[in-house]
């Protein structure tokens, strides 16, 4: 919680002749909860916001979502210079790969939808067998340019396991 919080909680308590004790028996919570929130050390939940604002009198929950909101701006920044340090640099024939299962993807489509039409299949067995040809094109078709593009690639400090 930001230190403007924790301040007001204590300036609003003492303006309406409140000790902590009281505070904390009104919100049903401990005179500890209300000492923590008050240096800073934690954060009330969301109900017990609210609660606390109108018993103040003041709005607690944009300053306590303030800090909140930083924090976790904190967070994400760490985690993304991790993720940062993790990152690969894009490998060319990865990427090779991958658009060559999606062309070979595509032409086993067209293939299987080329021989729906030329056939005009009447029974769901048939159908069934020219999908299958247009899967099989897909697979061979992949598998092969797959392999051609792992025998060649020269990335170094790479196992070409595939």
């Amino acid at each position: 919680m930001s230190e403007d919080a924790g301040n007001l909680i204590s300036q609003k308590r003492k303006e309406k002749k409140l000790t902590q004790d009281d505070l904390a028996k009104e919100l049903h919570v401990t005179r500890q909860a209300v000492s923590n929130w008050e240096r800073n050390v934690t954060v009330p939940d969301r109900p017990t916001i609210e609660k606390l604002s109108a018993v103040l009198g003041a709005n607690l929950d944009q300053l306590v979502r303030k800090e909140q909101s930083s924090k976790i701006g904190d967070d994400q920044k760490m985690i993304d210079k991790e993720v940062e340090k993790m990152e690969m640099p894009i490998n060319k024939y990865d990427t090779a790969i991958g658009l060559f299962y999606a062309v070979s993807l595509f032409v086993g489509m067209m293939v299987s939808l080329l021989l729906v039409v030329l056939k005009k299949p009447e029974t769901w067995q048939m159908w069934t067998i020219l999908v299958a040809i247009g899967l099989l094109v897909f697979l061979i078709l992949g598998l092969t340019i797959h392999g051609i593009i792992t025998l060649v690639r020269k990335d170094e400090g790479r196992n070409n396991i595939y």
